[in-house]
């Protein structure tokens, strides 16, 4: 259930399906308007993954993190991959 204790958010996608958010347990900013300030919270973004596709496969897919913990933001980013002319395809270097 939506106002319940075990409700912990929300996660929508945008058309293509690349954006991914997710929310605490508050309400639509739209609906907290409509109640006087401090009456209803209202939800706050907790966690965002975009994942970037490669629809004509000219470069590589990347994926990005943000999230807040105890009132501090974090955010990840993949290491980009990089060409590699001998085996003409992009590599990551793993290092062993």
């Amino acid at each position: 259930m939506q106002f319940s204790d075990e409700y912990i958010g929300v996660i929508t996608n945008n058309f293509w399906g690349h954006e991914f958010w997710v929310y605490d347990h508050g309400v639509e900013e739209k609906v907290a308007k409509n109640f006087p300030s401090g009456f209803i919270k209202q939800r706050e973004e907790q966690l965002y993954i975009k994942y970037e596709t490669n629809i004509l496969g000219e470069v590589p897919r990347s994926l990005k993190c943000k999230w807040k913990s105890a009132g501090e933001t974090y955010s990840l980013i993949n290491v980009p991959p990089k060409w590699n002319d001998r085996t003409e395809c992009y590599t990551l270097n793993f290092y062993g």
